[in-house]
């Protein structure tokens, strides 16, 4: 077996334990999937973005943001952990 073919079976593994199935086209979420996860990603986007805010505001001397974007870093974090195990990948976006 070639290096691509254990890259596309692990790949296809990956997807299916995150609840993503092939209909002969493309990759779905199966209909047992819960809907958390598109929402927790929304959520996290917002966190972000968030973050974005307080960063800019505590560069312009605003201090007394650095406690919320501690909490909201340490979620963030969190997050990341449960959602992404594997960490960033190398080649990978992000």
């Amino acid at each position: 077996m070639s290096n691509i073919d254990r890259q596309r079976s692990r790949a296809v593994e990956l997807l299916e334990e995150r609840g993503y199935c092939w209909d002969g086209l493309e990759w779905n979420l199966s209909a047992q999937t819960p809907e958390i996860t598109w929402e927790a990603d929304r959520m996290y986007a917002l966190l972000m973005h968030r973050a974005a805010v307080l960063e800019a505001s505590i560069a312009h001397a605003n201090s007394a943001n650095v406690p919320e974007l501690a909490m909201i870093g340490d979620a963030l974090d969190a997050y990341e952990l449960k959602r992404w195990p594997l960490g960033k990948i190398e080649g990978g976006k992000g």
